[in-house]
């Protein structure tokens, strides 16, 4: 005897079947259907659904983000190695603080400074 079962039931068992972790057998005996039965019913409903179901935007419109994320994240990767670089370079030069006229470069371990540069001081007196 062939059973036939309503779209609403074979739709409630296939949601039921991918919502759980049980096996399908144990589903399908609870439901009283073989195996097979609700198999096939998993397998139409997966091939009925579209391919982005959960999203509210046509595929173009995905694609199209799509594309310009990866443009975006090629831009940001370029960005980011040439900062690695410029650390690098900068990493590898020496310097030391000089007054207030900025960074030069470091003298060689023992050298001595000859001249030394005047800060802009003004001394006023305490009144």
């Amino acid at each position: 005897m062939i059973k036939k079962y309503t779209e609403e039931f074979k739709r409630e068992a296939v949601q039921l079947a991918l919502s759980n972790n049980l096996p399908r057998q144990a589903i399908a005996e609870d439901l009283g259907v073989s195996k097979t039965s609700l198999n096939c019913w998993i397998r139409d409903y997966r091939t009925n659904q579209p391919p982005h179901a959960d999203s509210d935007l046509p595929i173009n419109e995905l694609q199209a983000e799509l594309s310009k994320l990866k443009r975006e994240n090629k831009v940001l990767r370029d960005e980011s190695d040439l900062l690695k670089k410029a650390t690098a370079f900068f990493a590898s030069q020496k310097y030391e603080m000089v007054g207030l006229a900025g960074l030069e470069p470091a003298r060689p371990y023992g050298q001595q400074i000859l001249s030394l540069q005047r800060l802009p001081f003004r001394h006023r007196p305490i009144s």
